[in-house]
């Protein structure tokens, strides 16, 4: 997460890791010292600049995490095929109702 940063777009804030951009938040055109993040389906709720960013900041963060392949040493790797294999040996070969599963 230390590679996000926001940087200044003329008036607007942008939330970018590298080149990636993950967000945008721009001053309300109404109400002065307000601001909207900009999203998919149009703009966001008024907020002032940090609860604004901070929004921006989470949906990114929630973007990374979900984009990162998850390893979950119990159901995945050597190590469950190794103790699946070594419990079907010691109950003597039966593949349908292995010992401790």
């Amino acid at each position: 997460m230390t590679d996000l940063r926001w940087y200044r777009d003329g008036p607007d804030w942008i939330l970018r890791a590298r080149r990636r951009k993950f967000g945008r938040i721009v001053p309300d055109a109404k109400h002065p010292g307000m601001w909207r993040s900009t999203m998919s389906d149009g703009l966001s709720d008024m907020a002032n600049i940090v609860w604004a960013k901070h929004a921006v900041y989470e949906a990114a963060v929630r973007e990374i995490e979900y984009a990162r392949p998850s390893k979950s040493p119990v159901k995945e790797g050597s190590f469950y095929w190794t103790s699946l294999a070594h419990a079907l040996e010691l109950a003597g070969g039966n593949k349908m109702a292995p010992v401790g599963f």
